[in-house]
């Protein structure tokens, strides 16, 4: 049985047609589908995408969105991946079921490591977004302690390695405007958000019905808002 050919598309927005990005292709057998493949993240300059090629041994890898050689950022561990994101700081931060939280990786190359532990079996950090200036990171806390599922989303400052509780919801992510987007049951919620101190301020409300969900919420929001 022939394998699948995987490949990423950019398409502008004033443009209709998608162009396939030079680099990116991989063979996936069919049996095993995607594993990591839709996991991409755009570098702050808007000139790079991060990707995971499970083509082979797993590894992340960078190429120029006009195409080329691809890179090898790092050699990971297989796993299920839920989320990775590429910060101002130079960094990559990820997450794959064979870590116990959320890995962190210098862009220019390395070994990943550790940044957050997950507490227990009954736990996962996900979808992990950095916020706008790059001191800390929002992530969703997945936990299912007595078989029922519940998500929150948390903060995590870089500075002083402390982490809290921010709301109940998934996939988040922080605009340079000031405001925390994630999602509850296919629906996205928007709060005021103070970027100074990671606070919310005031009441959620929500902004768009009929998200789809598959692994985390598709959505994604300019840095012009």
């Amino acid at each position: 049985e022939s394998s699948l050919l995987f490949r990423f598309y950019e398409r502008k927005l004033d443009e209709f047609a998608a162009v396939p990005i030079r680099g990116t292709e991989q063979k996936i057998e069919p049996m095993l589908g995607s594993n990591g493949q839709a996991n991409v993240a755009l570098s702050p300059d808007g000139e790079w995408i991060a990707f995971v090629d499970s083509s082979g041994e797993s590894k992340i890898r960078k190429v120029r969105l006009a195409g080329g050689q691809p890179v090898t950022v790092a050699d990971i561990e297989t796993g299920l991946f839920q989320g990775m994101t590429w910060g101002p700081n130079g960094t990559l931060v990820f997450t794959n079921n064979a870590y116990p939280g959320l890995m962190q990786v210098d862009d220019s190359g390395g070994v990943p490591v550790a940044i957050t532990s997950e507490a227990t079996d009954h736990e996962r950090h996900v979808h992990p977004y950095f916020m706008p200036d790059g001191s800390g990171l929002l992530y969703t806390r997945r936990m299912w302690p007595d078989g029922v599922l519940n998500h929150h989303v948390l903060v995590h400052s870089f500075e002083t390695g402390e982490e809290g509780v921010l709301i109940e919801g998934a996939s988040p992510q922080a605009t340079p405007g000031g405001h925390l987007l994630f999602s509850r049951e296919w629906v996205l919620w928007a709060a005021a958000f103070d970027l100074a101190t990671s606070e919310i301020r005031g009441d959620p409300v929500p902004v768009l019905e009929g998200v789809q969900v598959h692994n985390r919420a598709n959505y994604s929001v300019s840095a012009n808002g």
